[in-house]
């Protein structure tokens, strides 16, 4: 019921439906609705609220990492932080994958211009063991990143590509 208030708010328009979207996203740690509510935002004013847009998707995180959203769903948190992110959501894509690595490394690899492609290099390099999703995400990228499809052919020239993990990564090549 509340995603179809969230698209009836969409339709209707106007600075009065804006303002209780903003408030609302101020008030939810839902992470579908703050993605429902930031697509709701961004098809009204464009550009104009990516900050709150993003603060709510922090806190959300933040809350679900101390596991004050048990049974709820992660994964829109980072569609928002890809989608009306860039590399100032870096950092809070790192610190994620700690806990959320397919969704962090995941979003990394499709943030514009490449910008997550660096850190997704540092985590593989900075690892003691494998990094299997930043390793994938990378090899996702290599066909159409330099940088990523270099540092792939760096791990393999270095022989850090363990005959095992091929396996998860051939899908990504192919």
């Amino acid at each position: 019921a509340r995603a179809a208030l969230f698209d009836a708010l969409t339709q209707i328009g106007g600075a009065e439906a804006v303002a209780v979207g903003l408030e609302t996203l101020q008030n939810t740690a839902d992470p579908r609705e703050v993605a429902l509510l930031a697509k709701s935002l961004e098809t009204q004013a464009p550009e104009q609220h990516r900050a709150e847009i993003l603060a709510a998707a922090r806190e959300s995180l933040a809350m679900a990492a101390q596991g004050q959203l048990t049974g709820r769903d992660v994964g829109p948190l980072f569609e928002v932080f890809e989608q009306y992110g860039g590399a100032d959501v870096l950092g809070d894509l790192e610190q994620a994958a700690k806990q959320w690595k397919y969704y962090a490394t995941a979003a990394l690899g499709q943030l514009p211009d490449g910008a997550g492609v660096p850190t997704l290099i540092r985590m593989v390099n900075e690892s003691n063991s494998p990094n299997i999703p930043a390793l994938e995400t990378l090899a996702s990228l290599s066909v159409s990143n330099p940088e990523a499809r270099d540092a792939l052919l760096a791990q393999v020239a270095a022989n850090r590509i363990s005959p095992n993990i091929w396996p998860y990564l051939s899908q990504a090549l192919t």
